[in-house]
């Protein structure tokens, strides 16, 4: 394993991160890439800038993550709600006793829903 150098020029920079220098562009352009400092002519990028860009994606990437699982969570819960009104309606039990295992579901109460028969099994916690 070779040592990571601690200073990039772009083109090693690119080379390493595997972007091309149009996306290094790019990123610097948008406020979105590494920081850089002037050595003469050159352009120049730390290993500690390196990998705190590095770090800024990756919390980026986490929490538009969290984000996305987010923003799906009610469209999830509304369709469990709505299997669950739809196999108690099926198994004979009436949508009020749905709703109110539904309610039990949410507060932590209830961790299993079981019907055997129509009868109605629930595990408490």
């Amino acid at each position: 394993m070779t040592a990571s150098p601690d200073v990039f020029t772009i083109a090693e920079f690119c080379a390493v991160h595997h972007i091309s220098r149009t996306t290094f562009y790019a990123l610097k352009e948008t406020g979105q890439g590494p920081r850089t400092f002037k050595v003469g002519r050159r352009v120049l990028i730390t290993r500690e800038a390196a990998d705190d860009w590095r770090k800024k994606l990756e919390k980026a990437e986490a929490e538009a993550a969290e984000e996305a699982i987010r923003k799906a969570a009610p469209d999830r819960r509304a369709k469990i709600h709505r299997e669950i009104k739809r196999s108690f309606v099926y198994s004979g039990i009436s949508l009020g006793v749905a709703e109110e295992v539904i309610n039990l579901i949410e507060a932590g109460k209830i961790a299993h829903v079981l019907i055997v028969d129509s009868q109605l099994m629930r595990t408490h916690l």
